[in-house]
């Protein structure tokens, strides 16, 4: 396997959809700290911290435990941005070369800031739904939203390595 220290060092323009994605993903980030922020004044001392795969609540804890969504979702989203930053170094299904280079670290980087968007998407509905549950203002997550999320997820990541993988 070759080094990333071996691989070309290119400096290629964000495309607009890299941008919004990038965008969304930090409006995401902010709204999920003011969510928090809103709600932390009224949430009951004992809120919902897990949901089974009906979407209903299935754990109970302190309310601090609502604090890890938006610290995990800073977390992420630093470490998906600073990597999109670096394409060089990402691992990659095929051998980059001169010549798939430009392609392969678009490939990448935009799997990034799609995976940005979607993963922090996903914290933000969670801590949301969490709230409204604690509020009871809602049930439960619902069935749905988690295998769409996470199928959308899977869809992002196989639609990137198969174009890596034509890219060779």
């Amino acid at each position: 396997m070759t080094d990333s220290t071996d691989r070309p060092h290119l400096h290629l323009p964000y495309t607009i959809a890299e941008y919004i994605s990038e965008v969304l993903a930090t409006i995401g980030v902010l709204a999920m700290l003011w969510i928090t922020w809103h709600s932390w004044p009224t949430l009951p001392a004992r809120i919902a911290t897990h949901f089974n795969d009906a979407g209903l609540p299935d754990g109970w804890g302190g309310r601090g435990v609502l604090l890890l969504l938006p610290i995990v979702a800073i977390v992420l989203y630093g470490m998906m941005l600073l990597c999109a930053r670096i394409p060089h170094a990402m691992n990659y299904p095929v051998r980059v070369t001169a010549q798939n280079a430009p392609q392969l670290y678009s490939i990448g980087r935009r799997l990034l800031t799609a995976l940005n968007f979607w993963v922090v998407a996903m914290l933000l509905f969670l801590e949301e739904s969490t709230i409204r549950v604690a509020h009871g203002q809602a049930a439960g997550l619902g069935v749905w939203p988690m295998p769409i999320f996470l199928g959308c997820i899977g869809f992002t990541v196989v639609m990137a390595i198969w174009q890596m993988v034509r890219a060779k």
